[in-house]
């Protein structure tokens, strides 16, 4: 039975490049292996530079996700019963100065179901979509920055809009010709 002290974990911070313009790690606390005592290891790493459309291992982000932004308002006819902030299966509105308002975390959590509105007994709630701001939510995993990525995101973005309109200039020229 060997101690923990026979024992070494090998990280990626340990890498050694060959030269100052090789590759290195994201992140420094990846454990590779384990060594018992004596023991050593010689390892070449091979970085292999792909897009995330290819595979999901060369994506620079895990997850990817926007989400609306409610926006409430209130008519004169509400009575201040509170009727839709106990409907709300969410709890994202307060009562402020007798009416409804969404609560700051509410924008995260409202789904827009209109649970509330339809509670309200005067019909003066009502809950759209924000058709003009809304959340985006980027988890990284590393390997760019979100200015990065988004900078790459808008290059990729204009490459196949110039496509598509080069496709259809191209179908518009093809087909004004079998008109001819």
């Amino acid at each position: 039975n060997k101690s923990e002290e026979d024992i070494l974990t090998v990280y990626s911070g340990d890498l050694m490049p060959v030269d100052r313009k090789t590759v290195r790690p994201v992140y420094n606390n990846i454990p590779i292996t384990k060594l018992g005592k004596d023991q050593e290891l010689e390892l070449e790493c091979i970085a292999k530079v792909g897009r995330g459309k290819d595979h999901a291992k060369w994506s620079p982000v895990s997850t990817i996700a926007y989400k609306i932004i409610p926006y409430i308002s209130v008519t004169e006819d509400c009575i201040s019963c509170g009727d839709c902030i106990d409907a709300c299966p969410f709890h994202c509105l307060r009562m402020e100065l007798g009416k409804p308002v969404l609560k700051w975390i509410g924008i995260y959590d409202c789904t827009i179901c209109r649970i509330c509105a339809r509670s309200c007994p005067k019909n003066a709630l009502r809950v759209e979509p924000n058709n003009k701001d809304f959340i985006l939510r980027v988890n990284l995993v590393g390997q760019l920055t979100m200015e990065e990525i988004l900078e790459q995101s808008k290059l990729i973005f204009e490459s196949k809009l110039d496509d598509l309109i080069n496709k259809v200039e191209e179908a518009i020229r093809e087909q004004q010709q079998t008109e001819s």
